[in-house]
């Protein structure tokens, strides 16, 4: 960064000059993007601390800063796994321009209050605002509605509109471009809601840009405003960024985004989806699927559920779980070199159907897994955290509740790729009505995909697919059983996503 100072007295806090020497050499030996960020994290860490009281930082506090961030970034562990309950709950500030972590995860209780509910939709609509806001054709309007004078060689852009705008007026208006929730107040009636009102729309006449569009989802809405009603003309997603240029507007403490991690070259991981534990062929399979990686094991396995399809008795599926790890045992390479994460579905044993969901009982689970340390029952999402990389998991049939709840299904395009393009459009992992999927509000966050993680793995009962948009992978293994024994390996050294299957003639 060229001047160090400064960016401190934008936050209101004073460099000695000691203290600025001392920090303008350690960031000569990071590139520009890595610089920036960590200023960023000695400013917030710096703002939190109760040592610094004047507002004036001294070479001393700068060392304690740069040794605390260096002692949690470089904890040797290249691969992590991340509770839903252990991330940390933020909120964008608009007068500091960033997010700013608001609660640790131990403040947070499962059931909300209404305030919850509302703080989760409103906490949704700043996060999109702020981001389309940077970008290149959208500008903001000034309080009374005008818009900010701009030169005549800047390219076009969108001017956004409030509700409260378009109501406040009893006169036409044309070219409205609002950004909204889209609700449902009325039976068959559609409304724009943000958070200062709300608009009937009338969608006869509407193109839709690519995406899936659902109730409880946002999106940008273009049209005429007449008669208190918006007249449609168009509707398309926020546009999304990529995690690079996001991370630089967090604060300190957001699992994953600030590591320091040495890469593995050699790191893979392999992921099944609708591993029923129960069925004979299944097992017959697993047992050939470890056979082949046993001269190379993986950095870590993915099974995610349901993991019965015959019954749900919890003694049942610890017999199912003991005979996993029999065979497991039978290959003491994959067992020592390898990490296991057993992903639930709603429909085990007492994970129930909200999310976040807990991970499976222990007492399902066999003595030799609850002692085992890379062995793990996360929650429903989860997060992975691989080296340098973010990976989010979930199981739950999204594309497909999607696709029932659209408003308009999309008559064109590769259907897999709108999906991933409405994930990271809306930031979310379930842009859908809370009814459909249940959402436990104060943990509304640990749902979010903001920053745009390196890969998402959504267990779909769809056929498999493996996509990406703007540096994320986008991937769903496919039913093992369903489909031919087929599952999906993730290279995070390259980003690369391998289909694999087990050949059928094997398990007979």
């Amino acid at each position: 960064m060229k001047d160090v100072a400064s960016f401190f007295r934008l936050n209101g806090l004073s460099l000695k000059s000691d203290a600025k020497n001392y920090l303008t050499s350690i960031l000569e030996t990071f590139g520009a993007e890595r610089a920036g960020v960590l200023v960023q994290q000695i400013v917030d860490r710096a703002l939190e601390s109760q040592s610094v009281t004047s507002g004036v930082i001294g070479k001393s506090e700068v060392q304690l800063i740069v040794r605390e961030l260096a002692d949690k970034d470089t904890d040797g562990k290249y691969l992590q796994v991340i509770s839903a309950f252990d991330i940390p709950k933020f909120t964008y500030l608009d007068e500091r321009k960033k997010f700013i972590k608001t609660k640790d995860p131990k403040d947070l209780h499962l059931l909300g209050s209404a305030e919850a509910k509302r703080e989760m939709f409103l906490n949704r609509y700043a996060m999109i605002l702020q981001r389309t806001l940077r970008h290149s054709l959208f500008t903001r309007t000034d309080r009374d509605g005008t818009v900010p004078a701009s030169s005549a060689d800047q390219p076009q852009t969108f001017v956004l509109r409030t509700v409260e705008f378009l109501l406040g007026s009893s006169s036409t208006l044309t070219s409205m471009v609002v950004l909204g929730m889209l609700t449902q107040l009325k039976e068959g009636k559609f409304f724009l809601e943000d958070p200062t009102g709300y608009v009937e729309l009338d969608l006869s006449k509407a193109a839709y840009h690519a995406g899936i569009f659902t109730e409880n989802s946002f999106a940008l809405v273009e049209g005429t405003y007449e008669d208190r009603i918006l007249h449609v003309t168009a509707i398309g997603l926020p546009p999304a960024e990529k995690s690079n240029v996001s991370v630089s507007f967090f604060g300190d403490g957001l699992p994953g985004i600030k590591r320091r991690v040495k890469d593995c070259k050699d790191a893979m991981v392999v992921m099944l989806s609708g591993v029923v534990l129960d069925n004979p062929k299944v097992m017959t399979a697993l047992g050939d699927l470890f056979a082949g990686f046993s001269l190379s094991p993986p950095t870590c396995f993915i099974f995610s559920g349901p993991f019965q399809a015959e019954s749900t008795s919890p003694r049942k599926l610890k017999e199912l779980f003991q005979n996993l790890a029999d065979l497991m045992n039978r290959f003491s390479d994959i067992m020592k070199g390898s990490s296991f994460v057993f992903l639930p579905s709603s429909k085990d044993v007492s994970v129930g159907h909200v999310f976040p969901a807990p991970g499976l009982p222990k007492f399902v689970q066999p003595e030799s897994f609850r002692t085992a340390a890379n062995i793990h029952f996360p929650t429903n999402p989860c997060r992975l955290l691989l080296g340098n990389q973010v990976a989010v998991l979930m199981r739950e049939d999204i594309l497909s509740k999607m696709c029932r709840n659209a408003l308009y299904f999309p008559s064109s395009g590769e259907l897999t790729q709108q999906f991933a393009k409405t994930l990271a459009c809306q930031g979310h992992l379930a842009p859908l009505p809370l009814h459909v999927a249940p959402l436990y509000w104060p943990w509304d966050h640990s749902l979010w995909l903001y920053p745009l993680p390196d890969l998402i793995m959504v267990a779909d009962r769809f056929s498999p697919f493996s996509v990406e948009y703007l540096g994320c992978s986008v991937v769903n293994p496919g039913f093992f059983a369903k489909n031919e024994f087929c599952f999906k390996v993730y290279y995070p050294h390259t980003r690369t996503v391998e289909d694999s299957q087990i050949e059928v003639q094997q398990t007979t």
